[in-house]
C-alpha cells in the first residue's frame, strides 16, 4: 500500500472505506499487529483529544 499511496491521508481514506466492509473488518482485527495499531491510534486519538477538552476548560 506504501508504494501505491505514500499519502496517509489516502491511505486512511482506503482503510476506513476497506473497513466498512464486515468481513475485512473481521480480519483485520484478527491479525494482532493490525489490531495493536489500532488500539495505540485509539489511545493516541483520546489522549489528544482529552488535552484538547482540559485546555478548552482552562481557558
Amino acid at each position: 500500500m506504501h508504494d501505491l499511496a505514500p499519502d496517509d491521508a489516502v491511505v486512511a481514506v482506503v482503510a476506513t472505506d476497506s473497513l466498512r466492509h464486515p468481513m475485512v473488518a473481521v480480519k483485520t482485527m484478527a491479525d494482532d499487529s493490525a489490531r495493536c495499531a489500532v488500539d495505540e491510534a485509539q489511545f493516541v486519538h483520546d489522549s489528544a483529544t482529552l488535552r484538547s477538552q482540559r485546555m478548552e476548560h482552562s481557558a
